[in-house]
């Protein structure tokens, strides 16, 4: 029978290469600590880590606009207890107005009343993220306090302003979420069939202090009432929808975690036995390297 070294050379060094290859994979494998290194490796496995992958890139979308939508929630909540703490000290002064213990002649409760009504004027203009809180369609502040808008018949409401938009946020596959409050519904009142917003009436308010008009000034102290719940209110609302949001952000954090935990059964190595296969196929490579030597120095006067 006629032996043939250059095609067992050739086998041999064929299956060199192949042993090269597994080596580099597995060292790869081993440094990077994934058994999944290109489809080739496990077209199954390949396709159900791509799937996990998309899931969890989709869960953090929904995990960041809860976030935004608390962060907006909070800065909302701020500025309601802002307002109401500025609504309740103005009733405090009406109510000592009407019942004779602030002096009519004593100016410093009207000085009071102008700064009480700048600080709501700029809690009603509170923004986050470059939104106004309570009119998130609004380019501009919803509320002018200046003296040029001091004519308009809303006033310190800012012509064209619009209080009823809706921001709203994706927070799951089929869920959407409003995280603003209407303006409309926080700042509006029904006066008397006349609908005015509730800084107005801290203007009218004030007046009434300044030339100690008590009839006026109780009836004022009505439209700060219904301001007051107005704000409570909406701050409830707003604490509920927080209160739904970190439920909902505690569901997605779990769900995160459990489909990490699944592409980490379908990705990682197994270290010991990427380790013992290594160690395995180095073994066979030098072993098939010295075959190798020893045909590589073989020739027919060897056999003579």
């Amino acid at each position: 029978m006629r032996v043939s070294f250059a095609s067992t050379y050739t086998r041999t060094t064929a299956g060199l290469n192949r042993l090269n290859v597994d080596i580099e994979r597995l060292s790869s494998s081993a440094s990077s600590g994934k058994r999944l290194l290109r489809p080739a490796d496990d077209p199954m496995g390949w396709a159900k880590g791509m799937d996990l992958k998309q899931g969890i890139r989709e869960l953090g979308s929904f995990s960041n606009n809860i976030e935004f939508a608390l962060h907006f929630g909070q800065a909302t909540e701020d500025a309601l207890n802002q307002l109401s703490d500025l609504f309740v000290r103005a009733k405090e002064i009406a109510v000592g107005s009407v019942n004779g213990s602030v002096n009519p002649e004593d100016t410093a409760y009207v000085k009071e009343m102008d700064q009480i009504f700048d600080e709501a004027v700029s809690a009603a203009n509170e923004k986050y993220q470059g939104r106004y809180l309570f009119a998130v369609d609004s380019g501009t502040a919803p509320f002018d306090a200046q003296e040029a808008n001091a004519g308009h018949a809303d006033y310190p409401l800012a012509e064209g302003s619009d209080l009823d938009g809706a921001l709203t946020v994706r927070v799951g596959k089929s869920a959407d979420q409003t995280v603003n409050v209407n303006g409309r519904e926080t700042f509006l009142l029904d006066a008397g069939g006349e609908e005015k917003n509730s800084l107005q009436h801290l203007v009218s308010l004030r007046k009434a202090i300044e030339v100690h008009d008590t009839k006026a000034i109780e009836k004022e102290m009505g439209y700060i009432d219904v301001a007051l719940e107005n704000f409570s209110r909406q701050t409830s609302r707003v604490g509920i929808r927080m209160s739904g949001l970190e439920r909902r952000q505690s569901a997605l954090d779990a769900l995160e975690i459990q489909q990490t935990t699944l592409l980490s059964d379908v990705e990682d190595a197994d270290l010991v036995e990427i380790v013992t296969q290594l160690q395995q196929k180095q073994t066979s490579f030098e072993a098939a390297l010295r075959v190798t030597a020893m045909m590589d120095g073989m020739n027919l006067a060897q056999f003579l």
